[in-house]
């Protein structure tokens, strides 16, 4: 793996602890690890089958979003992205589109 900063995880052990934890809390950060200086944080739209159709970040100076701050918004983030699902009727109409594909009531 690429190291692009002194913050990018290259252990194999170490990307599956931060997919570990990302999935624990429903999104994501990132602490430097793409660029000096710059965190981020995400959480995706899912679909009735947990399969990410879009996500929502913010990134910003690592001034601005310290992890204290990255941990609140990225709480945010995923009730946002969980409503904007529900709203779109993702959960609803990835089940229909299964439930039809798998019982060809489709036709």
């Amino acid at each position: 793996m690429t190291k692009y900063t002194e913050s990018t995880p290259v252990l194999l052990a170490d990307v599956y602890e931060g997919l570990h934890l990302t999935r624990e809390r429903g999104f994501a950060i990132s602490e430097q690890e793409y660029e000096q200086d710059i965190n981020a944080v995400a959480a995706p739209i899912l679909d009735a089958d947990g399969c990410p159709v879009a996500v929502i970040a913010i990134a910003g100076p690592s001034y601005r979003l310290p992890r204290e701050r990255m941990l609140v918004l990225g709480h945010s983030i995923r009730v946002t992205t969980e409503a904007i699902a529900r709203e779109m009727g993702l959960a609803t109409l990835s089940a229909f589109v299964s439930n039809t594909v798998a019982t060809g009531s489709a036709r």
